[in-house]
């Protein structure tokens, strides 16, 4: 039997929880603690601060005032030192640690050893040893990214976690890894997307700002159609050629010129468009109850 927990709701010492093949779940511990599960994995909450992982992947932030908490898995002991995020991989060969921020102490019948944030560690037959496969925190931790996603549009962790994936793009080998996190997370991140692209609109970070447009056009859903209105305003011409790309897809109209002119054409061209997208908006805006409402026009020619 699948047993579904309301919010908020008290889970009883030495409980057990499991995540299907497809549910992921966030347990508040200690007030500032919490844990978080990927899909197939189990926990036993052995204490308020003593959660043992039988199997599968947890995220741990401890932040608490008051405590740390204890990880028991693989035959030893994590003890996170406030404030910290951990990253732990239970497998039947290995159990992995990876300590994102903060240290923690690792304790096994051969010993203890302090992790700090950045290094990666796992616990084979009661040793610790340094971790020979390096992994990608951000890539390695993106699965919390989809639990963020259901929280507020402007979760500061989901927005701070978008940026320093948005961060990496094109600076490493990874690029397509990071986009593809991005991409999984769906319209629920598309908020922090359009947050990025209103932040570094008078920056140079034109290879980052195209993807996050390049990605909100494609995941959008129609809630978001006021938004790419005004990304039509854009100082950078990738980013309004994706945000007419993306209204084309959501509405089946490009009000007379296709997407790539927004790349090549004067404001002086695009402005009488821009007007017509904002005068549809006026019109058709009550078929879309859940989206933004009003779409500001700029007071002097924005590129």
């Amino acid at each position: 039997p699948v047993l579904k927990c309301p919010e908020s709701t008290p889970i009883a010492r030495d409980s057990i929880v499991r995540t299907g093949a497809t549910e992921r779940c966030e347990i508040a511990l200690d007030p500032g603690n919490a844990v978080r599960l990927d899909c197939n994995s189990e926990v036993a909450l052995r204490e308020a601060e003593v959660v043992e992982v039988k199997r599968g992947r947890i995220w741990l932030g401890c932040d608490s005032e008051r405590s740390g908490v204890e990880i028991q898995a693989g035959g030893g002991t994590i003890v996170a030192r406030k404030p910290a995020q951990l990253a732990v991989d239970c497998r039947p060969d290995a159990t992995r640690l990876m300590v994102i921020d903060g240290t923690a102490r690792v304790r096994t019948v051969e010993g203890a050893r302090q992790v700090d944030a950045g290094k990666q560690v796992r616990i084979v037959q009661g040793k610790v040893e340094d971790d020979p496969e390096w992994r990608d925190a951000l890539v390695e931790t993106a699965w919390v990214n989809s639990l963020l996603a259901l929280r507020r549009e402007d979760h500061p962790e989901l927005v701070a976690r978008v940026d320093q994936l948005l961060a990496k793009i094109g600076a490493v080998k990874l690029s397509l890894l990071y986009e593809d996190e991005l991409r999984r997370l769906g319209d629920g991140g598309v908020p922090p997307l359009l947050a990025y692209l209103d932040s570094t609109r008078d920056t140079p970070q034109i290879v980052q700002r195209a993807t996050a447009a390049r990605i909100a056009a494609d995941v959008s859903e129609t809630s978001r159609i006021a938004d790419l209105i005004a990304l039509l305003t854009d100082p950078h011409a990738e980013v309004r050629f994706h945000a007419a790309r993306g209204l084309e897809r959501l509405t089946g109209r490009n009000q007379g010129i296709d997407p790539q002119a927004w790349q090549s054409q004067t404001w002086a061209a695009c402005e009488p468009v821009h007007q017509k997208w904002i005068d549809w908006w006026a019109a058709n805006r009550d078929r879309y109850p859940h989206a933004r409402r009003e779409i500001t026009s700029p007071t002097s020619p924005p590129f």
